[in-house]
């Protein structure tokens, strides 16, 4: 199988469950971080507020980029 197959295939197989699983944990970041803003806990806005970004940028960066960094690394 050629690489370019095999990353298709392995993205294909995981983009919905890691969609799935990046929509659930976004959803219960973004409420715990609109409750902390409500009740004006501001500890519990640093403690959401970066890992909400984090989970944003970590999901886009297995589903977009880590599959061409390997392709790239595996022609080296």
């Amino acid at each position: 199988m050629e690489d370019k197959e095999l990353i298709n295939l392995s993205v294909n197989q995981s983009l919905r469950r890691t969609i799935f699983t990046s929509i659930a944990v976004t959803v219960a970041l973004a409420v715990i971080f609109g409750f902390s803003t409500y009740f004006k806990v501001t500890s519990m806005q640093r403690f959401a507020l970066p890992l909400l970004v984090g989970m944003i940028i970590g999901t886009y960066t297995s589903l977009c980029l880590a599959s061409n960094l390997w392709y790239d690394w595996r022609r080296i």
